[in-house]
């Protein structure tokens, strides 16, 4: 899991990073549209890779609580 969650984390950065861009110096309304799309499809990667931690620490919780 701990690749999954340097995978996440470096996710994250270049998120925050792309957000960041919008309210920089940097910001060009003709960029604006990609570095959206760009932003929309790397949020939605992390959503997707939290929901595979999230599923994993369930299946681990249920096999813990049957060895009860």
């Amino acid at each position: 899991m701990s690749k999954a969650k340097n995978s996440i984390t470096e996710k994250m950065a270049k998120l925050d990073a792309l957000l960041a861009w919008f309210d920089g110096d940097e910001f060009e309304l003709e960029a604006a549209t990609a570095k959206f799309i760009q932003a929309r499809e790397l949020a939605t990667s992390i959503e997707n890779d939290l929901l595979e931690v999230k599923n994993s620490i369930t299946v681990l919780s249920e096999q813990f609580d049957r060895k009860k």
